[in-house]
């Protein structure tokens, strides 16, 4: 077996990550989507390492950090967010590869305040956690359904998938549509909205970037620990995105911006949207409450049947409002599925892991959920 070595990035290595990351991945990125990602940030180029095989000079491994600014209650931090962790198949099991993520931790300690990995399960959920990364929370992705029909089919695959005797199929199909009937009128819920605010479509944030940072600038406090939403963040992570199309509502009142959501066309699921980001002036419950109810009508003009939102699991606002508006947690109704209709009980849950670098900033908030308003555009933004 090759010698390998590491070291940081250097211009032109985008093509042998490319070539590794679409053999090991199956997909097919582009130079241009990782320059995107990498090179292009608000924030300039990510951390970037390589692992080579010292006679080739083949490119056998990578490790990343994106760098994103955080809001910690007012105060900005710069997170690394991992991403892009492989390594060649030939030098799986070998454990050869935390020897060199522990490297590349030391030197990422200059950069950044804190480190996180999104959906961490299996061998690198196990690599990060000996590296000192903690879990803040489980995630719960939460589902509103606006069609009984579309609500019946997702039941009926479950059980069809889940279920094995034929007999009990039948009578679980028709405890499904009783009990689909018990859903709607629980999605059938709503809260007390505002009429008095309006909405626009927005196709170029450039027409609306000094309003949106202003809006940023005086509700940052009220978020807790989330991401530092400015006009350049947002044109770089929604607008400049190659790899997803997503739709911008602004919210208006008596002119002024109180707030605005994002959405997407889930992968998997034509009549399904997600919510990728909510936001709201002051984070009043009534003005997220219109932006959501508005998100629907337009979204159920566009043959879309259900609407989810991910989110951290924790007692705080953003879940709380989720259920008042008639969302529910999918990953607990599948729990509670297995538990009590199947034999299957498998299934890893994945965290959010953190490592804090700075210590100036409170260990105990940030392994919180609670003090997090965790949307989907912690994510790295690709299907």
């Amino acid at each position: 077996m090759a010698k390998l070595e590491s070291r940081n990035y250097q211009a032109g290595d985008e093509y042998g990550i490319i070539k590794l990351y679409n053999k090991i991945t199956g997909r097919c990125r582009t130079v241009e989507q990782h320059r995107w990602e990498w090179l292009d940030t608000p924030q300039g180029n990510g951390s970037i390492w390589v692992i080579t095989e010292s006679g080739s000079g083949e490119i056998v491994g990578h490790h990343g950090l994106i760098p994103i600014q955080l809001n910690y209650f007012c105060k900005t931090l710069l997170l690394g967010k991992t991403e892009n962790t492989i390594l060649h198949p030939k030098y799986l099991g070998t454990g050869i590869y935390f020897i060199y993520e522990r490297k590349f931790l030391q030197e990422a300690m200059k950069r950044f305040d804190l480190l996180y990995t999104t959906f961490a399960h299996g061998t690198p959920g196990k690599i990060r956690r000996k590296l000192g990364y903690k879990a803040v929370g489980k995630y719960l992705t939460y589902i509103k359904a606006t069609r009984n029909m579309y609500l019946k089919k997702i039941m009926d695959s479950l059980i069809e998938r889940k279920i094995p005797n034929s007999t009990l199929k039948i009578f679980c199909k028709y405890i499904s549509q009783i009990f689909s009937y018990l859903l709607m009128i629980f999605f059938s819920k709503w809260g007390k909205i505002d009429k008095s605010i309006t909405f626009e479509v927005v196709e170029d944030i450039d027409t609306i970037d000094s309003e949106i940072d202003q809006f940023c600038d005086r509700n940052k406090g009220k978020f807790g620990i989330t991401i530092n939403r400015t006009s350049k963040y947002l044109k770089w992570r929604i607008f400049k995105n190659p790899n997803v199309k997503y739709k911008f509502l602004l919210a208006r009142k008596l002119g002024n911006v109180v707030g605005y959501v994002i959405t997407k066309s889930s992968a998997t699921d034509v009549n399904r949207y997600e919510i990728v980001d909510l936001v709201c002036e002051q984070n009043n419950e009534m003005i997220f409450n219109t932006i959501l109810k508005a998100t629907f009508k337009r979204l159920i003009g566009a043959k879309v049947y259900a609407v989810s939102f991910t989110t951290l699991d924790s007692n705080n606002f953003l879940n709380r409002r989720l259920i008042k508006n008639g969302f529910l947690p999918v990953q607990k109704i599948a729990t509670f599925v297995r538990k009590h209709l199947t034999s299957d009980i498998s299934g890893e849950e994945s965290d959010l892991l953190v490592k804090v670098i700075n210590k100036n900033f409170n260990s105990i908030k940030i392994y919180n959920p609670a003090c997090w308003y965790y949307t989907d555009l912690f994510n790295e933004g690709i299907n």
